[in-house]
């Protein structure tokens, strides 16, 4: 008969890390990703979750005997009545055995440690978490729904592969395009990340500067792969392209956005045409980004009309914990 699964919290100068990074790898193999996580990429996601997250109180490592079957991590929103879980679990492992001690144990801990019981009643309070759209993850999704969590979006991964010689946009008449140059405009990129995503889905933004420029910390920032549309004086669009983790001839659209006064003028179409040129200069032959399904600003049609077809489906499930669904203002 096999031990019991033990849940513990993350432990540094441990094998935890290496084994959070085998299994993050184990399950993108798994789903037909390349392995791309390091110790280095995880710590740092881990340092840039904008809610406070503190990986040796909210991370949760799930062990039978000296076998690391998996692992999850949990952060609290108090501002939006909100928690959020994420999991991962070996492939080989039983994932019942495992999913459920996981998962009361990150509940717990967003509404008692968290402060997630302390929450003022009058705002409904939810627990959001993620799955594929994958066969590895169906028996999760069904484990999800025994626990009272429901399907509520869905974000799609798009692709593209570049023809021979993909050309600079055009941009709109009074609308001038611009390398990114971080010493003068870091703040301006800021402020039209900020309006670009306040119309967005869940949106909930890093309305701190110095929490924003962590993106400069990144090993993998490229400052030649951003850039903007200017009117005059005043930045109309930016797009944020980075090189994709785990394929190194992919270009990826970390985001884009145009602020309210200049939608509606095909600027996010020569933004985005732009970047695959810019993409191919570099030696890329292929590029990706991710997107809202149900998109206010029908960023989808966006980028099916530029030639992006989806590739993945990404999967959010809530959890009321109190409150109605329809009274949540996102």
């Amino acid at each position: 008969m096999s031990s019991a699964i033990q849940i513990r919290k993350y432990r540094q100068k441990t094998q935890d890390l290496a084994e959070m990074v085998r299994i993050k790898n184990e399950r993108s193999i798994a789903m037909d990703e390349p392995p791309s996580s390091t110790e280095e990429r995880l710590l740092r996601s881990f340092e840039q979750y904008i809610f406070g997250m503190e990986i040796e109180r909210d991370v949760f490592l799930a062990w039978r005997e000296t076998q690391c079957l998996g692992f999850g991590f949990c952060m609290m929103n108090g501002a939006y009545n909100t928690g959020y879980i994420d999991t991962n679990i070996a492939p080989a492992a039983v994932l019942s055995e495992v999913f459920h001690p996981l998962f009361a144990t990150a509940e717990q801990h967003i509404r008692q440690t968290l402060g997630g019981d302390q929450l003022p009643r009058e705002k409904p309070f939810f627990i959001d978490t993620f799955a594929q759209a994958h066969p590895v993850d169906e028996q999760k999704i069904s484990l999800l729904k025994d626990l009272g969590y429901f399907e509520v979006r869905r974000f799609y991964d798009m692709l593209i592969r570049f023809e021979p010689h993909m050309k600079p946009a055009t941009f709109p008449d009074g609308l001038e395009y611009r390398p990114f140059q971080r010493q003068h405009e870091a703040h301006a990129y800021h402020m039209a990340y900020l309006e670009s995503f306040r119309d967005h889905w869940g949106n909930i933004s890093i309305d701190d500067f110095d929490q924003f420029a962590k993106h400069f910390d990144n090993p993998d920032f490229n400052e030649s792969l951003w850039f903007g549309a200017w009117d005059g004086e005043e930045i109309a669009g930016v797009l944020f392209g980075e090189i994709s983790p785990g394929h190194p001839q992919r270009g990826s659209v970390d985001l884009l956005g145009v602020r309210r006064p200049w939608r509606r003028r095909g600027l996010g179409t020569a933004l985005l045409r732009q970047a695959f040129h810019l993409f191919q200069k570099h030696g890329f032959t292929e590029a990706e980004l991710n997107v809202d399904a149900e998109s206010r600003t029908n960023a989808v049609a966006l980028y099916q009309r530029a030639g992006m077809h989806t590739i993945k489906e990404e999967l959010v499930l809530r959890k009321m914990i109190w409150g109605r669904p329809e009274d949540i203002v996102e």
